[in-house]
């Protein structure tokens, strides 16, 4: 357990046991912390970490939860050299990244999670699913990506992202899902995405799957929304979502809406 401030040089292996900051600080900006094996990472009760690099590996985790307690970093990749990892932001708590990677590698797998109203998720570019699996999840709280998002990027990759309750998901400069592996991102009863251009299915061989189901849930394209082409795309419209677009290509074929999708749910 960290309290106060702690400032000091070289990385942060954490193999076993919990090092919790609470309250407290560190900084390392220009080293790393790597949580494996039955290690554990948590920032609590207000406490702040920063780092180079944060890996999470090796079936570990780690936690960033209450209010003003922030885990910054130069980069986070979770789910490695052929293991699992999990982090989960929670409570009011924050986690900021020029980039995240989830399942970096083949036969790895990383999952995070962002759950309750104010927590938070800011990353420059995001990657689910690299050549592992990969999931992203945004329970009532919010995600920003700044320099686009790719689920599925490599072939035989799987990368899924699901948005719920009133949980929020920006991406700037664009997603594609399914870029050379499998993508899927399910926007479920309550939950909204907000995103320049999606593309599902960006290459041969590569399939992607955009639903948008349930009472008030939206997805908002502000660009066109490319499917099919080469990839296999599927786009789904259920109990009620809503799905607001510049223009819709499935395949070939340009579609300026509005649309409606099994009598329910609105393209417009």
């Amino acid at each position: 357990l960290l309290t106060g401030a702690n400032t000091y040089t070289g990385a942060t292996p954490i193999t076993a046991g919990t090092l919790a900051v609470s309250a407290g600080s560190i900084s390392h900006y220009a080293s790393d912390v790597t949580v494996s094996g039955s290690g554990a990472f948590r920032v609590e009760n207000g406490g702040t970490a920063t780092d180079s690099f944060g890996r999470v590996l090796g079936g570990a985790s780690a936690t960033v939860s209450g209010a003003g307690s922030t885990w910054t970093s130069g980069n986070i990749e979770i789910g490695s050299s052929a293991s699992s990892g999990t982090v989960r932001v929670e409570a009011g708590g924050a986690v900021s990244a020029n980039g995240t990677i989830l399942g970096a590698d083949t036969g790895s797998s990383g999952s995070a999670t962002v759950s309750g109203f104010s927590s938070t998720w800011a990353t420059g570019g995001l990657v689910v699913g690299n050549f592992g699996t990969g999931s992203f999840t945004v329970e009532d709280g919010s995600a920003t990506v700044s320099s686009g998002a790719d689920l599925g990027a490599e072939s035989g990759s799987s990368g899924t992202i699901g948005v719920t309750g009133s949980g929020r998901l920006a991406i700037t400069a664009g997603v594609r899902v399914g870029f050379s592996g499998n993508g899927t991102i399910t926007v479920g009863s309550g939950g909204s995405l907000n995103a320049d251009t999606i593309t599902l299915g960006q290459n041969t061989g590569s399939a992607g799957t955009l639903t948008v189901t349930g009472e008030d849930s939206f997805a908002t394209n502000t660009g066109d929304l490319l499917g099919g082409s080469p990839g296999q795309g599927t786009l789904n419209g259920l109990h009620g979502g809503t799905l607001n677009a510049g223009r819709v290509y499935i395949g070939s074929l340009a579609r300026t809406p509005p649309a409606t999708v099994g009598g329910e749910s609105v393209f417009s």
